[in-house]
């Protein structure tokens, strides 16, 4: 698990998930979104929905997030990108 916390002794097993709540600020620095590009994906349909904390706090299901992540894996790129060189920009070939 991606955004899991740490086990508490004596209360969880290896094995079990723990479900936790994030707020804005982390959840932008694990997945590198900025808040107005997550509402955004989340209108299409793209980005787990944030949850209700209290009547004027939102946070987002680490599970969710995680599930969200594991989603992009497939997302990557196949095409072999050339690196930049000073030449490619200024539109001269070698």
């Amino acid at each position: 698990m991606f955004v899991s916390a740490q086990k508490q002794e004596g209360f969880m097993s290896e094995n079990t998930p723990v479900l936790r709540i994030l707020r804005d600020a982390e959840v932008e620095h694990i997945t590198g979104l900025s808040r107005d590009t997550r509402y955004a994906l989340t209108t299409r349909g793209e980005f787990p929905s944030p949850v209700w904390i209290t009547s004027r706090t939102r946070g987002y299901l680490s599970d969710e997030i995680d599930a969200w992540l594991e989603s992009r894996r497939d997302k990557r790129t196949t095409r072999q990108v050339k690196p930049w060189t000073p030449e490619a920009s200024r539109g001269t070939t070698q």
